[in-house]
C-alpha cells in the first residue's frame, strides 16, 4: 500500500516520514497508556498488600497479646498459690512455735508449783 500512494508523490520520503513519525506516536501514545495502566494497577497491588500486611501484623500483635495476658494470668496464679502456700506453711510453724513455748512454760509453771507445794509442804510438817 505504501508502495502505491508512495508512486504518486515525486518525493517518497517525505510521506514515509509523515507516515513513520504517526506510526511512532501512535505507538508512543498507546505504550504511555500501557505504562500508566500498569503503574496503576502495580500501585493498587501495592496498596492492597500493605493493607493485608497490617491486616497481619494487627492479627500477629492481636495474638501475641492474647498470649501474654495468658501467660501473665497463669503466672499470676502460680505466685498466688506459691504465697498462700508460704504463708500456710508459715502459720504453721507460727503455731507449732507458740505451741512449743507455751509447752515450755507450762512445764516451767508446774516445776515451778510443785516446788513451791513442796517447800510449803515441807514447812508446814
Amino acid at each position: 500500500r505504501l508502495g502505491c500512494v508512495s508512486r504518486t508523490l515525486p518525493n517518497e520520503q517525505v510521506f514515509e516520514t509523515a507516515v513513520r513519525s504517526y506510526v511512532d506516536e501512535g505507538l508512543r501514545r498507546r505504550l504511555t497508556a500501557e505504562v500508566e495502566a500498569a503503574r496503576s494497577l502495580m500501585e493498587d497491588e501495592v496498596r492492597e498488600a500493605k493493607a493485608t500486611m497490617l491486616q497481619c501484623v494487627q492479627a500477629i500483635s492481636d495474638e501475641v497479646d492474647r498470649r501474654v495476658r495468658e501467660k501473665v494470668a497463669i503466672l499470676q496464679e502460680e505466685f498466688d498459690r506459691k504465697a498462700t502456700e508460704q504463708v500456710r506453711a508459715l502459720q504453721d510453724a507460727v503455731e507449732r512455735r507458740v505451741g512449743e513455748q507455751t509447752a515450755a512454760l507450762r512445764a516451767e509453771v508446774d516445776r515451778r508449783s510443785d516446788s513451791v507445794r513442796a517447800a510449803v509442804e515441807a514447812r508446814a510438817r
